[in-house]
């Protein structure tokens, strides 16, 4: 065992370049059992370049705006647009489908009724409503979401049959307008650097998020697009991705090099975030952790060539908090200034008309 003034040690010492050797000197002097850790520093990870053509779709999950985190839910939807240039909202509001486009963001409708639908629920009328609704809207309006998670719980077959009665009826009534759906795909990232073995046990519920169960959805003509969670692992602290670490990136671009691959052009593909939002009254990271963070769940994606991310949610009661990305004051935050950074260098956000 070396001590801190052993030949070694200093042979160490003169490894560790800059701020880091002088901070190992001074803590060999003060005695190395009580010195704090040494963190090394490096640049921000860059921000993503626009692309040729039109710009990305990044997308919030705005819903009903039931719970508006700036007065009211037009100021919410003016803020929304510094970081994000379209809303994900509840199908049948027809002044939040205005709201939403007069602050110039895209809206996309959301419906889902795929467990009930499991259940034995007639889910006929509920999608004649979305019809009508959405046939109203037609001209504002970039597609409609029709099921949330629709892999976790419900059998290959049910899930099919959901997207029939749903994603099937909006190409007959509504054609052109693209129907999309959530899903999760862990095999994704499995065995990758850092990430869940392929080998691990899963839940019941859990049991259809595979690639092979994505692959059957897509080559049923039913949807013309995913919102796709990819499984990248996390530990369990809930802080707005602050804890992403630098071997996460590579997991994340193999994940999304893949899931492009698979899931080709014209067909859509959405990086779907619900990891940036959190539930503190302020965001608990610092600007490095911000960074990282944005870099792993937004610019990664569009780096491997995504038509846009989804980010779950702008401001959202969920298990007894409320999750945003401002702070709960509405202030802005190292997390929010760089989600408008990220919006800005790829020309997504929104122009009001």
């Amino acid at each position: 065992m070396t001590t801190c003034g052993s030949q070694s040690h200093r042979r160490a010492l003169r490894a560790v370049a800059g701020v880091a050797l002088a901070a190992l000197v001074a803590m060999a002097a003060a005695g190395c059992e009580s010195a704090p850790p040494v963190t090394l520093t490096k640049p921000a990870p860059a921000l993503p370049t626009a692309r040729s053509g039109p710009p990305p779709v990044l997308a919030v999950h705005f819903d009903r705006g039931k719970y508006p985190l700036l007065g009211s839910r037009a100021a919410d939807l003016a803020k929304v647009g510094e970081a994000f240039n379209a809303v994900l909202i509840s199908s049948g509001d027809d002044q939040l489908v205005q709201e939403a486009r007069d602050q110039g963001l895209k809206v996309y409708l959301g419906f889902d009724e795929h467990k009930d639908f499991a259940a034995g629920k007639d889910v006929t009328a509920d999608v004649r409503d979305l019809v009508r609704f959405a046939r109203a809207h037609r001209a504002d309006i970039a597609g409609i979401r029709v099921a949330d998670r629709v892999n976790q719980g419900l059998r290959p077959e049910q899930t099919l049959a959901y997207l029939r009665a749903t994603g099937g009826v909006l190409h007959q009534e509504v054609p052109g307008v693209p129907v999309i759906v959530d899903l999760s795909d862990p095999q994704l990232t499995c065995g990758l650097p850092a990430q869940d073995p392929c080998s691990k046990p899963r839940m019941p519920d859990y049991r259809y998020q595979t690639d092979a169960e994505l692959l059957r959805i897509y080559h049923s003509g039913y949807v013309d697009g995913f919102m796709l969670a990819n499984g990248l692992a996390r530990e369990d602290a809930d802080c707005g991705g602050c804890n992403v670490r630098d071997i996460d990136t590579v997991a994340q671009a193999a994940a999304w090099r893949k899931a492009r691959a698979m899931f080709p052009h014209p067909f859509l593909l959405f990086a779907r975030v619900a990891t940036l939002s959190f539930p503190q009254f302020q965001y608990p990271g610092n600007p490095a952790q911000a960074a990282m963070a944005t870099h792993v769940y937004e610019t990664i994606p569009l780096q491997a060539g995504v038509d846009g991310v989804d980010l779950w949610a702008w401001s959202r009661q969920f298990d007894g908090t409320v999750r945003t990305f401002l702070d709960k004051s509405g202030a802005a935050n190292p997390l929010w200034q760089r989600m408008v950074a990220v919006a800005a260098a790829v020309h997504a956000q929104a122009r009001p008309s």
